[in-house]
């Protein structure tokens, strides 16, 4: 199952946050995460990006109900606390790592090889940045595993696709 996308509002070309939420924030779709995860996430150290803090901490919740170590973290976890987190993570004590946009950008963990998409996106960049975190290259890891809930690569490509990024602001450019 899959958020029911054509009900969330749009605002700036981007999907609203609280409409995404109140369509992917639903107790099926949570247990759909950890049920694919469990067939299909080899047990992996795995990196999940939800959609707002309330949808972190169920993905959290069901994770742990189901015997599976996973934490989140977000804007408001305090650095300190982030980063025992993180390193918990790295260290395999934590086996679901759970963010609202904290990892989508800068984010490095070598060990991290599977990637759950709960956050559906319109935006190319975000969703190849949310991709690019398991794609890192580390000795051992032979390839990453995506697990897409919110139809992202249906929408916009494999991470492996040809892409054609531009960096303007849209606006044709004048002859100088």
């Amino acid at each position: 199952p899959k958020p029911e996308l054509k009900k969330v509002k749009v605002v700036a070309g981007e999907y609203q946050n609280k409409s995404l939420a109140d369509e992917t924030d639903k107790p099926k779709l949570t247990a759909d995460i950890v049920s694919t995860w469990k067939k299909r996430g080899e047990n992996r150290q795995t990196l999940v990006f939800a959609v707002n803090r309330a949808h972190a901490k169920h993905i959290d919740i069901a994770f742990n109900g189901a015997g599976i170590s996973a934490e989140s973290i977000d804007c408001y976890t305090n650095d300190d606390e982030r980063q025992e987190i993180i390193r918990r993570f790295n260290a395999g004590e934590i086996r679901v790592l759970v963010s609202v946009m904290v990892l989508t950008v800068g984010f490095d963990s070598p060990v991290a090889s599977c990637a759950i998409l709960a956050c559906a996106t319109k935006s190319k960049i975000k969703h190849m940045q949310s991709i690019g975190r398991v794609l890192r290259l580390h000795d051992g890891k032979k390839n990453a595993i995506i697990l897409d809930h919110g139809g992202n690569t249906e929408r916009l490509g494999f991470a492996t696709d040809d892409h054609d990024y531009t960096l303007d602001d849209g606006n044709p450019k004048k002859n100088q």
